[in-house]
């Protein structure tokens, strides 16, 4: 009888010890397809005890026709407009803009290796990266590690809103911040997109042009209250496609006249209207 009950309380261990192995098992895939659904977060991570290992030395990219977005073209705003380059559009954006033109890059997105990355832009021979979104300084670890892997001469921008400040690696490596802070109009509060210590950390660089997308004169005085370099600051016309651009360029252009301030005309609308990966 001592014996039975001994087996008893045996094969009851086991079955608690059993219960749990399978507990765990199920919570652990329950985190990695949750990690996989979120929108838009790289988790890479330095601990490889406390990340799934399908992330590490990975970043998230915008997926574009079931692939990651990435393309050869022109250069279509900034003072670099006009120059070939390799975009690489980053999945995953801290706003929400009324009036995005790039809503599939908000969430979702593909992991990719920073290996592989740097060998697919590699493959486009273009003497300049643009690296957009989304908003990419949210993936700032996996950009340290992936420009190591590119050659030293690769010119290099970034395109961010502005309200992330940029680690030491990243302001030290990159060329030019094109930063576009965004006005009222663009749905966001003021809090949210108007982040002072990124704006004066991105302005230190020494190497950051600052672009609004603007619908006319009441836009002047939020500019004008940043203080920001009024020779490095570049207005843009709101539109999405290359009527809403023609229809809106001319008074934009009267206010940099008045202000004395560069105009930026948006070539990539100009070309190609709202087409998407050109």
């Amino acid at each position: 009888m001592v014996e039975s009950r001994q087996k008893v309380r045996r094969h009851h261990r086991a079955d608690i010890a059993g219960h749990r192995r399978r507990d765990i098992a199920v919570h652990r895939r329950s985190n990695i397809a949750e990690l996989d659904a979120a929108p838009g977060i790289c988790y890479k991570r330095r601990d490889k005890r406390r990340a799934p290992a399908s992330y590490h030395n990975m970043l998230t990219v915008a997926r574009l026709h079931s692939a990651p977005e990435i393309f050869c073209s022109l250069q279509g705003e900034g003072p670099r407009a006009g120059c070939p380059a390799v975009f690489l559009r980053l999945a995953g954006c801290n706003l929400r803009c009324a009036w995005c033109d790039t809503k599939h890059a908000l969430g979702g997105g593909i992991a990719v290796g920073e290996a592989e990355l740097a060998e697919r832009l590699l493959r486009y021979r273009c003497p300049g990266l643009v690296i957009t979104g989304g908003e990419p300084l949210m993936q700032q670890a996996g950009l340290v590690e992936l420009l190591k892997l590119l050659p030293a001469d690769l010119t290099i921008e970034v395109e961010t809103n502005g309200t992330i400040s940029p680690c030491p690696e990243l302001a030290e490596r990159i060329d030019q911040w094109n930063v576009s802070p965004k006005l009222a109009h663009s749905g966001n509060s003021a809090a949210d997109s108007l982040v002072a210590p990124a704006l004066a950390a991105l302005n230190a660089t020494g190497k950051a042009w600052f672009k609004f997308v603007v619908r006319g004169e009441e836009d002047w005085p939020a500019i004008e209250r940043m203080q920001l370099p009024q020779e490095r600051l570049i207005l843009m016309p709101c539109a999405a496609d290359r009527a809403a651009l023609d229809a809106a360029a001319p008074a934009v252009a009267d206010l940099c006249i008045r202000q004395r301030v560069r105009y930026g005309h948006r070539l990539q609308v100009a070309l190609w209207s709202d087409t998407k990966g050109v």
